[in-house]
């Protein structure tokens, strides 16, 4: 009897031992569903993004006046998050734009602020563009606001019930499957969980659609679901890396890429490489006190800007290569008016 006993004893040891070892042993799914658990609770955090678009860009190489050549644009964006407040959700970023297409380098460099209520920008640098020197705005805080003087962001703010409603969805969605697991890695100093991801394309849409109907609270109409369902298409062969904290389950790296292989499309290619850190550290964004307000028209027609030397010569020509419609040449005409008479 005693010997049955120490037999089965023994089973009972090896199967508590595979049970151990299985709760032990942490699948990539796993993995992933406690990083959305543990990203939708986050308040603060930093981050620092590299985004690369290639392409035709044919609406901005025709405002620029270049021939329909493939350019490349790169953006930088380094800053801080702060999601302590529903009621006041507010993002700040110093922006590094680069542009360059045959013959042609423009750089913008900005700082961006945004809030539920409204969106402020300073610029650093600013290229020439089209007719117009922008160098005026330079240094300056400038708060977006809607014509109609209604909200200051040109939309509604979210309310603290529809942030709140957008995190559980957040939490909710399964935004993509693992397709390889390359094991744990040393991060810059932090131990991760290194992934190979594709996007769930069901879940993307059923995100979209739920968070549109959370915004608009209705849902949405037929063209805008196909609306939705034709820019995700653009996006169904990304791929890309996620590294995630064995200790937190925080996402610290993301490293994302696709051909665009839609027909119609001027983007060809996009890549976005993004680091977080920080996480929920204190952080202390201010809003700027004495942001001067501009809307939308003022933004496409800076009133106060000035027509560089030389580009009176040949201007008729040149409004002809920009192919305006005639409203928009009846607004620039307007503007080109106005710049004349504060000369």
């Amino acid at each position: 009897m005693k010997k049955q006993w120490r037999y089965l004893g023994g089973i009972l040891s090896v199967l508590l031992l595979m049970v151990l070892l299985t709760g032990c042993t942490k699948t990539p799914e796993s993995v992933v569903d406690k990083m959305i658990a543990k990203m939708a609770a986050v308040k603060t955090y930093q981050f620092d993004a590299t985004v690369g678009l290639k392409g035709t860009m044919a609406a901005l190489e025709q405002g620029l006046q270049l021939s329909n050549e493939s350019s490349e644009t790169k953006i930088k964006a380094k800053g801080q998050v702060d999601m302590r407040n529903d009621d006041n959700v507010k993002y700040v970023a110093n922006l590094d734009v680069a542009f360059q297409a045959e013959g042609t380098a423009l750089t913008l460099k900005a700082d961006l602020l945004t809030t539920s209520q409204a969106t402020y920008i300073k610029v650093n640098e600013a290229p020439q563009i089209a007719l117009m020197d922008f160098s005026q705005l330079k240094d300056t805080w400038y708060k977006f606001q809607a014509a109609d003087g209604t909200a200051e962001s040109g939309e509604e703010p979210l309310s603290a019930s529809q942030v709140r409603k957008i995190k559980k969805l957040f939490q909710n969605t399964d935004f993509f499957t693992v397709a390889e697991d390359y094991g744990t890695e040393d991060l810059n100093g932090i131990k991760t969980y290194h992934y190979r991801v594709k996007l769930n394309g069901d879940e993307l849409k059923r995100f979209f659609v739920e968070m549109k109907t959370i915004v608009d609270e209705q849902e949405p109409t037929t063209q805008e679901f196909e609306e939705i369902q034709a820019n995700l298409a653009k996006w169904s062969g990304m791929e890309g890396d996620v590294w995630i904290g064995t200790n937190d389950y925080y996402l610290y790296q993301v490293n994302v890429g696709a051909n665009i292989e839609e027909e119609n499309s001027d983007l060809e290619r996009m890549d976005l490489s993004l680091s977080m850190s920080a996480y929920n550290e204190p952080v202390t964004i201010d809003i700027p006190a004495n942001a001067k307000i501009m809307d939308w028209a003022e933004i496409m027609g800076v009133n106060d800007a000035t027509i560089p030397a030389g580009t009176d010569q040949n201007l008729t020509k040149q409004l002809e290569d920009l192919n305006l419609s005639d409203e928009e040449m009846a607004v620039f005409q307007k503007q080109l008016e106005a710049l004349e008479a504060g000369q």
